[in-house]
C-alpha cells in the first residue's frame, strides 16, 4: 500500500483530510517509473469497482414533487401559532 511507503501522507485541503487521496513521497519526484507503477495499480483497482447507478430524471422529479416547498412549510408553521 502506498501509505506504507516512507514519506507518503494523506492529502489535506486546509483542515480537511481528503479520503482516498495520497501525497507521494518526495523520493518519487525523481522516479517517474515508481509513480507510474502506483498509478497503474490504482487505476486497475478502480476498474474493479462497481459502477454507480445514476437515477433517471423522472425519479428525481417525482421525489422533488413530493416534498413541500419552503414557503409552504413556513406558512403551516405560522398557522399553527
Amino acid at each position: 500500500m502506498l501509505m506504507d511507503v516512507s514519506g507518503a501522507e494523506p492529502w489535506k485541503a486546509g483542515p480537511r483530510q481528503m479520503a482516498h487521496w495520497v501525497l507521494v513521497p518526495e523520493s518519487f519526484h525523481t522516479k517517474p517509473a515508481e509513480i507510474k507503477k502506483w498509478a497503474v495499480k490504482a487505476h486497475g483497482l478502480c476498474q474493479k469497482l462497481e459502477k454507480k447507478v445514476k437515477k433517471n430524471s423522472a425519479t428525481k422529479t417525482a421525489a422533488k414533487k413530493n416534498q413541500p416547498r419552503r414557503n409552504e412549510v413556513i406558512n403551516v408553521y405560522r398557522e399553527s401559532l
